[in-house]
């Protein structure tokens, strides 16, 4: 949604465990970047850098990056293609 107080798209995510973050999207060249930070279910930071870039006029592919648990490192996500289906 967009947030007129910050001037910016926010995106809300929340997990099943109590967990949630909070993103600032920015416009990229491609697509959309949102920075994230939150907390896992008890307590601990996170932070990560979601990425949506636009393949063609039906597709986009998403990919988490940069990604901490605890100041610590952790894996890219895949890249998962969204693709809009053919009715």
């Amino acid at each position: 949604g967009w947030n007129p107080e910050g001037g910016h798209v926010q995106s809300w995510n929340f997990g099943g465990d109590g967990g949630h973050a909070i993103g600032v999207w920015s416009a990229i060249a491609d697509g959309w970047q949102a920075e994230v930070r939150g907390v896992t279910g008890d307590g601990t930071p996170t932070t990560a850098t979601n990425v949506l870039r636009k393949l063609d006029d039906k597709a986009y592919v998403w990919q988490s990056v940069n990604r901490t648990v605890g100041g610590q490192s952790v894996p890219d996500t895949d890249e998962i293609v969204l693709r809009r289906s053919e009715k």
